[in-house]
């Protein structure tokens, strides 16, 4: 049982490894205008499979130490690049003027520290000494133990503060969208989620081996399991970059402390806006944007998202849908509209996903569609 585990986890290693490769070879070489976010994943599955191949030379040691020795300890360093490569793709995706700064460099200091130890200290070191390092260890054991610690909760740490963006910045999707179904972030947060659970396996893996309560099997299938998640969100991570939506946000940092709008001029437009919304019914698009609806009162984005922020307790995601939702009470209260399906009177009211209409109802109403029109087929 545990060669057969062996086997696969050494299959699915050399599979990864070569996706992950090409697939940074061709982000590198295809990347039109130097987007930040495509190199920025190209290096991140770069820094995977060289951390993974790293792994595969010491399952293979005995049969290759004799032609690529030069090639051990160079991954572990690559290990530091998992969190911070991570994370800032995370920035770069949710942010569309993201650019790397001088600053940035920071987060890698400590790859750069160690790939130099690892190439002054062995990669440089005749090939006697390579070999015997390899049998006596390039660290010690104390030494081996400190590193994955850190680098292991590093990335713990980097994967966390990923997630926290990811949440922030979907909420901020709501200033400017009406609907966030094709455009929000929930896949950058799975993708993300499961890599912070694979590494979480890891560092099981890690403390059970140092306190020597981890059989064999135990060991190969937790590998197992960590190399399969990796496996599987790498592919997801590489199939939505490659078909990211255009989305525009806007941004509150601001807080309109230097707006210039009077409080006359925001209780004009918000007067406009409303008569606007009832008379055209724009709720019924399900696609319309805070941007759209200013240029059809003449007004900038940002001061519309004020008055609607200011006076109306909202964002613009809310805002809109509390009319969807006034509509869709008066065709559920409506008997001769009792025969219509749920699914087709959300659809009629600018939503396109049922779990959004019915959180979105329950959230307005207090009961769930089906409620509301039971309710009103007993009063009728």
């Amino acid at each position: 049982m545990i060669s057969l585990i062996k086997i696969i986890t050494n299959s699915i290693s050399i599979i990864t490894v070569a996706q992950l490769l090409l697939f940074a070879i061709f982000l590198l070489t295809t990347t039109r205008k130097r987007q930040p976010d495509k190199i920025i994943l190209a290096l991140f599955l770069f820094a995977n499979s060289i951390y993974i191949l790293d792994f595969l030379l010491y399952r293979y040691s005995n049969l290759i130490i004799p032609y690529s020795i030069s090639f051990f300890y160079i991954g572990d360093a690559f290990g530091f690049l998992f969190g911070p490569l991570l994370y800032l793709y995370t920035k770069a995706v949710t942010s569309k003027d993201y650019h790397f700064r001088i600053k940035h460099v920071v987060h890698f200091v400590p790859f750069i520290l160690l790939f130099c130890f690892t190439l002054f200290y062995f990669q440089f070191q005749p090939y006697e000494i390579k070999l015997e390092l390899l049998k006596t260890g390039l660290y010690g054991d104390t030494i081996s133990i400190l590193y994955f610690v850190i680098m292991n909760f590093s990335i713990l740490i980097y994967l966390s503060t990923a997630i926290v963006v990811i949440r922030k910045k979907n909420l901020n999707l709501k200033s400017y969208y009406s609907s966030l179904d094709k455009i929000n972030f929930n896949w950058l947060k799975l993708v993300v989620t499961a890599f912070l659970i694979m590494w979480i396996v890891d560092i099981v893996n890690l403390i059970i081996g140092i306190l020597e309560i981890r059989t064999l099997m135990f060991g190969e299938l937790l590998t197992l399991i960590s190399l399969s998640i990796n496996f599987i969100f790498a592919n997801l991570l590489i199939l939505k970059s490659l078909r990211l939506p255009e989305t525009e946000v806007v941004t509150e940092t601001h807080k309109y402390e230097k707006s210039p709008l009077t409080v006359q001029t925001k209780n004009d437009i918000l007067r406009r806006l409303e008569n606007l919304m009832i008379k055209e019914k724009l709720f019924l698009n399900s696609s319309i944007t805070l941007g759209e609806i200013a240029d059809k009162l003449s007004v900038m984005p940002r001061y519309l998202s004020q008055v609607i922020n200011e006076l109306k307790g909202q964002n613009f995601y809310d805002f809109v849908n509390s009319y969807r939702i006034e509509e869709a009470k008066k065709i559920l209260s409506d008997p001769s509209h009792n025969e219509e399906k749920i699914l087709a009177v959300l659809f009629d009211c600018g939503f396109n996903s049922k779990s959004v209409f019915n959180t979105v109802f329950k959230k307005n109403t207090g009961i769930t569609p089906s409620e509301y029109r039971r309710k009103y087929k007993k009063s009728a």
